[in-house]
């Protein structure tokens, strides 16, 4: 079997050898392989509490953007009765692998005793803005040696 894959792609020309691995290298050049974007949601009582979450994931490099949207009005099951609120809506876009991060800061900075945090793959986005998000979320490592 590894002989007649590599017979196959011995024989392509150059253009369908470059066609065929295009998906693998955009994958790895963009990051969007094994959706390793996401989008986080969680909701705030106060504008004033989004914008608190949304400036400090952006400052820490965990989200590379979050809109807030708002006022939403929100009706939820809360200790066995039915409840209506206005609330605040918080988009966050950040790579997967920084998800238990993110969350437990936003853990630490939420008035809630149940905040909602879910995620959703970004599951296909532009070349541009993937990469963007992929450059605002990523940490410099840098060390100094003594």
């Amino acid at each position: 079997m590894r002989n007649e894959a590599y017979l196959a792609y011995a024989a392509m020309t150059r253009d369908e050898a470059q066609r065929s691995i295009q998906p693998f290298y955009e994958a790895v050049t963009y990051g969007n392989f094994m959706n390793s974007y996401i989008q986080v949601t969680t909701t705030t009582e106060t504008r004033e509490e989004a914008q608190k979450i949304a400036r400090c994931l952006v400052e820490q490099k965990l989200a590379a953007c979050a809109q807030i949207a708002g006022p939403i009005t929100s009706t939820y099951r809360w200790k066995g009765k039915v409840e209506t609120a206005e609330e605040w809506l918080c988009l966050i876009k950040t790579q997967e692998s920084l998800y238990s991060e993110l969350e437990k800061t936003i853990i630490g900075l939420h008035s809630y005793e149940t905040p909602e945090i879910i995620a959703v793959p970004i599951i296909k986005g532009s070349r541009e803005y993937l990469s963007w998000l992929k450059n605002e979320t990523e940490k410099l490592d840098l060390k100094v040696e003594a």
